[in-house]
């Protein structure tokens, strides 16, 4: 294979708005040439949205900041159980960004004071959901947290840092 570059025609596309790159590709036992243009920002090399500077992992497309707080988290009622839904958080962090789930019983939590009996019901789930089919018993209650995390780190549970370090997640 041979590959070919041609600095004339680099020179004229830098030009054009600064972001691109030329480069031509052919074979040489044919001899017949393919063009191929390829439009790059140097200050997104990953493609993912976010510029360089502001990108945790400027060379992972999938991810581009810490998650932040978990959003428009709710709960209701299915029969297969308890289904959490909340905003996803890949717009701002990128699409590999995974989620953990803790919870535990209500009247624990009032008796404890604070989530000492937490457990961790999901780990690294890619939805932006999960069904908790343990529940639905009469009388009793069930508390849940959800954090986000990906490549660049994890994002908090929202009640302190006390809890995101001290998570029953690994």
């Amino acid at each position: 294979m041979l590959t070919a570059y041609d600095a004339a025609d680099q020179a004229a596309l830098t030009a054009w708005n600064g972001k691109a790159l030329f480069s031509m590709y052919g074979e040489r036992a044919s001899w017949n040439w393919t063009a191929l243009v390829q439009v790059h920002d140097p200050g997104d090399v990953d493609y993912d949205g976010a510029p360089n500077a502001t990108d945790c992992a400027p060379s992972d497309p999938r991810v581009r900041a810490v998650p932040g707080e978990v959003q428009s988290l709710g709960v209701t009622h299915s029969t297969l159980g308890a289904v959490l839904a909340w905003s996803s958080l890949a717009p701002q962090s990128g699409a590999g960004t995974t989620y953990d789930v803790i919870g535990g019983d209500l009247g624990a939590l009032r008796t404890d004071g604070g989530f000492v009996g937490a457990a961790c019901l999901a780990n690294d789930d890619a939805a932006a959901s999960w069904t908790d089919g343990g529940v639905l018993g009469g009388g009793g209650g069930s508390y849940y947290l959800v954090r986000g995390q990906n490549a660049c780190g994890t994002g908090t549970y929202g009640h302190g840092a006390a809890l995101d370090a001290g998570s029953p997640c690994p």
